[in-house]
């Protein structure tokens, strides 16, 4: 055998040798009892998508100023509530997602490389982000913890307002008889006494007190003083008057406090539950956020309506072996798009377009593509889907 035969065999070796160490086999890791796994390997995940659903809920609460009856004849504001009253409504809704591992995508790459250090990267919860290649920081699944947090703004405490004197100072007159001889003389006598104010007299009090601070301030605004202020202390006096005038006004329209209360629910779309509409949560004008099995609540419904913008697939399917001869490779996911929707009674309260990963197809990259050497592939690993195909450099 001469020297040129050799070379020949041994090249001919040497990309079989080449060829078989960058070759891989992938399975799912459901069909793996039926197959003879003969090399080591690694797991990766496809994932699907969760939803994150925060709720936000604020409660009113009203509470009638001791002077509300007064109010449109001392300050002529009308229509002051009278009466205690709580009221929930929902404020806000958050819709989000994360990945998590679908259990039904796993898969094994079983390889013959010594070295497998740098054949995957992938996300703490074992979701595929890259082959060959790195594809900076993995990210990763954020589960969702269950909290409620509530926020308090701090009323005004009437009680502790500083008001007028409660007494007022009266004089009576009385009358003492005297007897002389020839008749009796009635002389008046006046006695001062301290008594209580009337509920109106306060009312009435505190009012003009209200009316003044008006008046001081708008003489203050327009100029009708006789010393006038520079900037800085007109500013610092009008603050006064009107942090005084917000002290005192309370007392006849009121006080509203807020009580905010938030709520995260997760929410898995399947094939199953799409285009019907689920339970998240029930909610009560009167009670705030409920548990989904208080009945005492109006059920709050989530919605997740597929778009179906993959189901094109399903037609290349039936004919794709007449098409293309493909042989096993690297499974990812096209994800599909969907429109989530929370819904109150038969109002919409939130909406949002997004992908679903679990909706979408699954698809091969044939084995002859990612076996050839220097070929990079990224993933979005929130989806599944593919990023990019490259060229090492």
């Amino acid at each position: 055998m001469n020297s040129k035969k050799i070379f020949i065999y041994l090249s001919i070796i040497s990309i079989i040798f080449i060829s078989s160490c960058s070759n891989y086999r992938i399975y799912n890791l459901k069909e793996a009892k039926d197959i003879e796994i003969e090399n080591h390997g690694l797991i990766y995940a496809l994932p699907k998508t969760v939803l994150r659903v925060e709720v936000e809920a604020t409660q009113t609460e009203f509470k009638p100023g001791p002077y509300a009856s007064y109010a449109s004849k001392y300050l002529g504001i009308s229509n002051v509530p009278k009466k205690d009253s709580i009221a929930w409504f929902i404020s806000d809704v958050q819709i989000s997602t994360y990945p998590e591992p679908d259990p039904n995508q796993y898969y094994y790459i079983e390889t013959n490389r010594f070295n497998q250090t740098d054949l995957l990267t992938l996300t703490e919860t074992g979701l595929i982000v890259s082959l060959e290649g790195e594809a900076g920081k993995p990210a990763s699944g954020s589960k969702t913890d269950l909290f409620l947090n509530q926020v308090f703004n701090q009323p005004i405490e009437l009680t502790q307002l500083p008001v007028m004197d409660a007494q007022t100072e009266r004089i009576d007159t009385t009358y003492r008889t005297i007897i002389t001889d020839t008749s009796f003389l009635r002389i008046p006598v006046l006695r001062k006494q301290q008594v209580n104010k009337s509920l109106e007299e306060k009312a009435e009090e505190i009012a003009n007190l209200i009316l003044e601070l008006r008046e001081e301030k708008i003489a203050l605004l327009i100029g009708d003083i006789n010393e006038f202020p520079d900037g800085k202390a007109l500013e610092i006096i009008i603050n006064e008057f009107e942090k005084m005038e917000k002290q005192y006004l309370p007392l006849f329209t009121g006080t509203r406090t807020e009580q905010v209360l938030s709520a995260v629910y997760e929410f898995t779309p399947t094939i199953n539950n799409q285009g019907s509409k689920n339970i998240l949560l029930r909610f009560s004008p009167h009670k705030g956020i409920l548990s989904n099995t208080d009945l005492s609540g109006n059920p709050v419904m989530v919605e997740v309506i597929n778009r179906d913008f993959t189901r094109t697939f399903d037609d290349f399917k039936i004919h794709k072996d007449t098409l293309v001869e493909e042989s096993k490779g690297l499974v990812y996911r096209v994800p599909d798009e969907a429109i989530v929707r929370v819904v109150n009674g038969s109002k919409v309260i939130a909406t949002k377009k997004t992908s679903i990963a679990q909706y979408g197809k699954i698809n091969i990259l044939p084995k002859r593509l990612i076996s050839k050497k220097g070929i990079k592939i990224d993933f979005y690993p929130e989806t599944g889907g593919i990023k990019s195909i490259r060229k090492s450099e």
